[in-house]
């Protein structure tokens, strides 16, 4: 479970969420136990759940939790191992430590775990690979960076990740988790905000990530994420996720990313395989659910993904991921007014304002469909170039959808790359220019 932060300063959760990240990586590496993903553990942070109802939901025999209150160079960590089913206390233990102490803490506490569980510890030298680095300053900015990374998309909490992440590797220019890091920040601030010059200083970065990092997985992960999102080589693409796959079976987001590149080359069935293991190996991760959902509307199979977002609810009835999955779902659906009531539940503008144009049309409200259209317009063409085409696109302005389609091409906007699993979009593809739209993008119908 998230540890919980007792610091008397707020701003130190991004180091109690940091220990419970690195706790999770460490015990996840013994053999025998079976721990969930970050994101299945994190659900549950500063909810009132009974233990025994969590330990059900994520399928566990028994709990780590804990707190840390962290003062100035002074650190207070203290943990406890709990049987779900009885509420049997298996062990408990308080440390008093200075902070740079904070990896002898982590690797005592994951000790005294398998030792209580009666499993076979971790080899020796695989918790500092598991951190990925031996100078503690460095995880510290790491997990500073890795905080503002995680929160809602935003050019400034892309900013504040990629200045955190650099101090990190000043401090330790080896350490491969802060630099497939900086690399998707820098690349994504790029991409939000227009930047050509920046995103191609980031593709030429991850292009040299894995020579520098040949055993480091997400290495060739955050390669191949660059390939597909923006560079569309869809099969160096490929061949770097089963590059990262086999460094790490278990790596959920190497399969969640490896679906998406499928759904762009129009393997809907595939796709929907290999986001299943995805969800398998992390099945409270709501943007994989909502992956999940894309592939099976793909595949016109509104039935399932119907099911797949009733899960969705069943875990989180407010998620963004939800909102925007359903809202999509009932627009193919033509139930309109139900697709327009989703929208207000999406905190992104571009994304909004792009499901009220939809739906708006659709109620043949032309009034308010041009206004929400028009509030498009005036956030900017940088990074919103494919919300605008599928807007034009469900107008039924052809013209002004594939301009914009060639515009998001030329500007090697990520969201392209989804146009053949779009729905939306399907008006378009009996147009001779959507044929030569996928010729640029190296896609075929």
């Amino acid at each position: 479970m998230p540890f919980v932060n007792e610091s008397s300063d707020k701003e130190q959760e991004y180091f109690a969420d940091g220990l419970t990240d690195t706790m999770i990586d460490l015990l996840s590496k013994v053999p025998d136990l079976r721990v969930p993903a970050r994101s299945s553990s994190f659900f549950f942070k500063g909810k009132n759940a009974e233990l025994s109802a969590i330990a059900a939901k994520l399928h566990v025999s028994h709990v780590l939790e804990g707190t840390v209150r962290k003062a100035g160079n002074r650190l207070r960590v203290s943990a406890e191992l709990i049987r779900a089913d009885t509420g049997y206390h298996v062990w408990s233990e308080t440390y008093d430590r200075h902070a740079e102490d904070i990896f002898k803490v982590q690797d005592e506490i994951s000790a005294a775990v398998v030792a209580a569980l009666k499993l076979k510890l971790v080899a020796a030298g695989t918790n500092t690979q598991v951190r990925g680095t031996a100078n503690p300053e460095a995880y510290d900015q790491f997990l500073i960076g890795s905080h503002y990374f995680s929160n809602l998309p935003s050019a400034d909490n892309y900013r504040h990740a990629g200045a955190a992440l650099r101090k990190a590797l000043a401090l330790d220019p080896a350490y491969a988790d802060a630099a497939t890091t900086l690399l998707l920040a820098d690349a994504l601030l790029a991409d939000f905000t227009g930047d050509a010059a920046g995103l191609k200083r980031a593709i030429a970065a991850a292009e040299r990530l894995p020579l520098a990092h040949p055993d480091h997985g997400p290495s060739y992960r955050m390669r191949a994420d660059i390939r597909s999102a923006w560079q569309w080589d869809w099969a160096g693409a490929q061949a770097d996720y089963e590059k990262a796959l086999a460094v790490d079976p278990t790596d959920a987001d190497a399969y969640n990313n490896e679906s998406l590149l499928l759904l762009s080359l129009g393997r809907f069935h595939e796709a929907n395989v290999v986001e299943q293991k995805a969800v398998a190996l992390d099945g409270l991760n709501l943007g994989y659910l909502g992956n999940l959902a894309a592939a099976q509307m793909s595949q016109h199979d509104y039935a399932a993904a119907e099911q797949t977002m009733n899960r969705m609810e069943e875990i989180d009835p407010r998620s963004e991921v939800l909102a925007s999955s359903l809202s999509t779902l009932r627009l193919l659906q033509s139930r309109f007014a139900e697709s327009l009531a989703e929208c207000p539940k999406i905190s992104d503008e571009r994304t909004r304002l792009t499901c009220v144009a939809l739906a708006q049309h659709s109620l043949a409200h032309r009034t308010e469909a041009d206004e929400a259209l028009g509030a498009l317009l005036k956030t900017g063409t940088g990074g919103n170039l494919t919300n605008l085409a599928r807007a034009y696109a469900w107008f039924g302005q052809a013209d002004k959808a594939f301009a914009s389609f060639d515009k998001a091409v030329a500007a090697q906007e990520s969201s392209a790359r989804q146009i053949l699993a779009d729905r939306t979009l399907d008006g378009l593809h009996q147009d001779p220019r959507w044929a030569a739209l996928l010729k640029k993008m190296n896609l075929q119908n």
